[in-house]
């Protein structure tokens, strides 16, 4: 049986204990962590076109573009201070400088059962990105306006945030962006 990910789910991630968790749940904690993600595989990586936030979203093949685009860049985990700063204080932050320069990624994951809304600083010189360097959200390539030396977002709950900035990844072909909780 062909799966969406081209082989078993069994032993790459699997919700034994049935809570109620969405892979996409997980990506906020799998990206935080850069634990990698082995999904996308098979015949999806052809025909998996699905970008967003929400919770039933399958944006596996461009979390794989994301992620590869900064192969070998220096990851700095929420535990380490990487130079993200939420205000008000609640979601996590950590972040890949590199490998170019004048690039970074971060993904800011609201783990708590309750959506966050608020600020995130960039400490920009530890990034190693330009005091104007754009910020685009990678999940749907659009640009983040800067307000007052942060960034505005919203995070609903158990989910995430990717942010580039000083380079962008393209959207899949044709992408279905799915950013609602409804269920397939």
């Amino acid at each position: 049986m062909t799966h969406l990910n081209g082989v078993h789910t069994v032993g790459l991630w699997w919700n034994y204990h049935k809570l109620p968790v969405t892979r996409n749940e997980m990506h906020a904690m799998f990206l935080l962590h850069d634990v990698p993600m082995a999904v996308g595989g098979g015949i999806v990586q052809y025909y998996g076109n699905q970008i967003g936030y929400g919770r039933f979203a399958r944006p596996w093949v461009h979390l794989r573009q994301v992620r590869a685009a900064f192969d070998g860049a220096r990851f700095t985990g929420y535990w380490q201070d990487p130079g993200v700063r939420c205000e008000p204080p609640g979601p996590l932050a950590s972040t890949w400088v590199g490998p170019q320069a004048g690039q970074a990624l971060v993904v800011v994951s609201n783990l708590p059962k309750v959506p966050w809304s608020g600020t995130v600083i960039l400490d920009r010189g530890r990034l190693g990105v330009a005091p104007d360097a754009e910020a685009r959200d990678a999940m749907v390539d659009e640009p983040i306006p800067a307000e007052a030396g942060g960034l505005p977002l919203e995070i609903q709950p158990q989910r995430y945030r990717l942010i580039l900035v000083g380079a962008r990844v393209p959207i899949p072909e044709k992408a279905r962006r799915t950013d609602d909780d409804a269920a397939p």
